[in-house]
């Protein structure tokens, strides 16, 4: 397996990418597929899912082995290499029979050194989950990440958990803790990007701040996120990586389950 990424904003996508999956797990599978790279994941607690679609035409060379290969890699290790990376250096990454990884990081750039590392590879036993797809939503969102990001982290000072609560009029986000604190806010839908809702329709449901705080880590790869909300499956939050005109998907997508009261 042979793949590149001389795009230097795709390269600081790639790194922002594993920059943060350590917050959810510790090791991950990594599928070289014939078509696109894919990753699919849950944290430690079973509490929220995660997958990376990257197809092949989003690198600027993928050579995957015949078929499809799978391996299997510590995350704080990936983290640490990545994090290496000058910010004018392109990535290699190659994978052979052996077991182990090698990346290297090249630049042009007088002052900045190749650098190669290997990585070894661990066995995994995770059954990949199949998610079903083009399912109708209760709920549809788009809107800046930056800005979620912001709000989820200001509700995150006053309780653990979001209430979030939609109807055609309004959205309204709150959290409150034990010391009777609280903080609400209202959601103008005219500054979403987008928004829908089933006619008539009135959700409510609550999930872990501290989840969405990681989640919201993730905002510096897309300028817009979607929330798909639907009171019987778990929330999905993607953040599209399309830098160019495609029809494929490329994506990160969360699901992440609601809260339930005891």
């Amino acid at each position: 397996m042979n793949l590149s990424i001389q795009d230097l904003q795709k390269a600081d996508i790639f790194l922002s990418i594993f920059k943060d999956i350590k917050l959810f797990t510790n090791d991950i599978n990594i599928m070289f597929e014939q078509e696109r790279m894919y990753i699919q994941s849950m944290d430690n607690a079973h509490v929220m899912l995660f997958e990376i679609i990257l197809p092949k035409t989003w690198f600027s060379k993928y050579e995957p082995i015949s078929g499809s290969s799978t391996i299997g890699i510590r995350c704080d290790i990936l983290y640490r290499i990545l994090n290496i990376r000058d910010k004018n250096q392109t990535i290699q990454i190659q994978f052979s029979t052996t077991d182990e990884l090698t990346i290297d990081f090249e630049s042009q750039v007088k002052g900045e050194f190749t650098k190669h590392f290997k990585v070894p590879l661990v066995d995994l036993d995770y059954q990949i989950l199949n998610i079903p797809e083009n399912e109708e939503d209760d709920v549809e969102i788009t809107m800046e990440s930056a800005v979620f990001a912001k709000l989820i982290g200001q509700l995150a000072l006053f309780g653990d958990s979001l209430h979030m609560e939609f109807t055609e009029d309004k959205i309204v986000f709150s959290a409150n803790n034990s010391e009777s604190e609280e903080m609400k806010t209202i959601l103008k839908t005219d500054d979403l990007n987008s928004y829908s809702i089933n006619e008539g329709a009135t959700i409510r449901l609550d999930f872990s701040l501290k989840y969405l705080q990681n989640i919201c880590k993730f905002n510096k790869l897309s300028n817009k996120m979607e929330l798909k909300i639907n009171e019987s499956r778990p929330m999905k939050i993607i953040y599209n990586l399309n830098l160019t005109d495609t029809k494929q998907p490329e994506k990160m997508v969360f699901y992440l389950a609601p809260k339930i009261e005891d």
